[in-house]
């Protein structure tokens, strides 16, 4: 039987706790959650229009839960969302996750894959990384940053934690790995990430990592990026077996040439030694060719993988998903543009932009739309799609 994600995030939403008086409440946790996580996919932005969406579509909200009180007004829902501790709310997206990450009636392949069994023979990737929200900025307090890791394959967060600053990534991203299962995976990091104590982590996790290299780490760079720019070095590795992947990527009036390259003999590299299982050390050249010019840049990487030239090519193309959903959220939900001040009611809405985002692209509509034209087409004609949404 195929996983049901959708049901299983309305039973987690009956578990969460209310703090106010039981027998004064008239609109209850469950029902302004889910009005909100609906709003959202309809196209609401803010609590207004979360209001607006409950009143004209009250009815096909019944068929999910009572709200037998009607639709709350815009301040309760603010309140009610205020109240809830963001990690309470975060296990709404884990549930999720956790039913899309499973093998269940071959649920992930015919979603995100189609008939491809691409994600069978492939291991789980994940890439951390983070994002500030900017609208939470005021003269009194840094903006809230948000550090995630995302399923490359499916495209859907499976955790994230929250800092004060971008600065504080380093000590949110261990909080953020021991709470999520990783073993048998492969995890990749930006710059900012990189630190011996991660990779340790990493790697007693169970899992493998992939961690971008740059100046941060001067002499490490260094070694690298001297060794990679010898002459010859390339050339040779080209000719070696299981050493050099090539992809080509041509449209909109340019050609992008990536080249990827890997050394497992970490020997050449003193700094290395230092590092928690460094089986490889990787390289790529990117090469991009418009009518105008050709410009050429490079990119190094460290690696507990053993020599896998297609992983680590896969992976380090596949981390930049998540800019995906950091787009999706500033562009498609105009996060940036919100302006709610109070870090626990942003924190969770953020968590439920998220969970919108991860259902609307599972959610099968009468041909391909983007993001942007499903959530146009909910608000449309809500109703004319509840019975797609409870099937998800």
């Amino acid at each position: 039987m195929e996983a049901r994600p959708w049901s299983e995030s309305i039973n987690y939403l009956h578990q969460i706790k209310d703090i106010r008086q039981i027998g004064k409440v008239l609109h209850f946790i469950p029902e302004i959650v889910l009005l909100v996580l609906l709003g959202m996919m309809a196209n609401g932005q803010d609590f207004e229009d979360f209001e607006m969406f409950g009143n004209k579509y009250l009815e096909s909200l019944r068929l999910f839960l009572p709200y037998r009180n009607g639709i709350p007004s815009e301040s309760t829902i603010k309140w009610v969302l205020s109240s809830i501790r963001p990690k309470i709310m975060n296990g709404l997206h884990a549930e999720l996750a956790k039913h899309l990450t499973t093998d269940e009636g071959g649920f992930i392949q015919k979603l995100f894959c189609g008939d491809s069994l691409e994600m069978d023979k492939a291991r789980k990737h994940y890439s951390i990384d983070g994002k500030t929200i900017r609208g939470n900025r005021t003269p009194a307090q840094a903006p809230l940053h948000i550090v995630t890791a995302h399923n490359g394959e499916g495209g859907f967060c499976v955790g994230q934690t929250a800092v004060a600053a971008k600065s504080n990534e380093v000590t949110a991203i261990p909080v953020l790995l021991n709470a999520i299962s990783c073993a048998g995976s492969v995890i990749t990091i930006d710059a900012g990430g990189t630190q011996k104590n991660i990779a340790a982590l990493i790697f007693e996790k169970g899992a493998d990592y992939v961690l971008a290299l740059k100046k941060n780490h001067e002499k490490f760079y260094s070694e690298v990026e001297g060794h990679f720019q010898r002459a010859g070095v390339l050339y040779a590795l080209k000719k070696t077996q299981g050493a050099y992947q090539k992809t080509v990527d041509v449209g909109h009036g340019r050609e992008e040439i990536r080249e990827y390259f890997l050394i497992d003999d970490t020997n050449l590299f003193g700094e290395a030694s230092k590092w928690q299982d460094v089986q490889c050390v990787g390289a790529v050249r990117s090469t991009v060719i418009t009518k105008d010019k050709k410009t050429v840049s490079y990119r190094y990487y460290i690696t507990s993988m053993a020599k896998d030239i297609e992983c680590f090519s896969r992976v380090v193309r596949r981390h930049w998903s998540v800019e995906s959903m950091y787009w999706h959220l500033d562009v498609t939900y105009r996060e940036d543009a919100s302006k709610v001040i109070k870090k626990n009611l942003a924190e969770n809405l953020n968590i439920l932009r998220k969970v919108s985002l991860s259902l609307l692209k599972v959610m099968e509509f009468s041909k391909k739309l983007s993001i942007a034209k499903k959530r146009y087409g909910l608000s449309m004609d809500f109703g004319a799609y509840v019975e797609k949404i409870q099937a998800l």
